[in-house]
C-alpha cells in the first residue's frame, strides 16, 4: 500500500490540486492529512483524489463541524479525530496528529510503525529504531520553497519526499 502524507494545506487550493494530480499519477492508495486544512472547502479538493482519507485537526481548523460534515457526507472512506488518530493500514500501526510535541510522545511510546505530524512547516523524515517520524511540511504560498508531500510504502517500509 502506498500512502500520500500531507499537512498544513492552509487553503492553498492550487497547490493542493497539484498534489492531487501527482497522487493520481503515482496511483497511490490513500491520503493522510496531518491537520490545518483551514477552510472546509479544502475537503472538496482532497476528495477529488477518490481515495480513503485519514486525518486529524490542526490549530488553524476553525470550522471543525463543517470539516467533519464535508467528510461524513462524502461517499469515500475517511477517519477523523480531533487530536490523535490511531489506525492500522496494511499491517502498519500509524499515529497521526498535528503537533511536534505530541509526535515526540507517540514515537517514544514504541507503539507505532509510523508517526506523522505537521504544524511547524518543516519537512522531516527520520527513521528512529524501527519506526518512522514524518512531517511532510506545508503548502503555504511564499513561505516554503520546497513543497510537496511524502509517500510511504507499507510493503517496502520506506518514505520519500515528492517535491512539486
Amino acid at each position: 500500500m502506498t500512502i500520500a502524507i500531507i499537512s498544513d494545506t492552509h487553503d492553498q487550493e492550487e497547490k493542493v490540486l497539484q498534489v492531487i494530480d501527482k497522487i493520481k499519477e503515482l496511483k497511490l492508495d490513500a491520503i493522510i492529512h496531518c491537520g490545518d486544512w483551514c477552510s472546509p472547502f479544502m475537503v472538496d479538493n482532497i476528495l477529488t483524489a477518490k481515495l480513503p482519507v485519514y486525518t486529524c485537526m490542526g490549530n488553524n481548523d476553525g470550522d471543525r463541524d463543517a470539516l467533519r460534515s464535508k467528510l461524513q457526507h462524502s461517499d469515500l472512506k475517511f477517519e477523523l479525530e480531533d487530536e490523535i488518530l490511531e489506525l492500522t493500514l496494511d499491517g502498519k500501526r500509524f499515529g497521526i496528529n498535528h503537533y511536534p510535541d505530541i509526535a515526540d510522545v507517540l514515537i517514544n511510546s514504541h507503539k507505532y510503525d509510523l508517526v506523522c505530524f505537521g504544524h511547524n512547516h518543516t519537512r522531516q523524515i527520520d527513521k528512529l529504531g524501527n519506526a518512522w517520524l514524518i512531517n511532510p511540511g506545508a503548502l503555504i504560498h511564499n513561505v516554503v520553497d520546497d513543497w510537496g508531500f511524502v509517500v510511504y510504502d507499507t510493503q517496502k517500509n520506506n518514505a520519500k519526499f515528492i517535491t512539486l
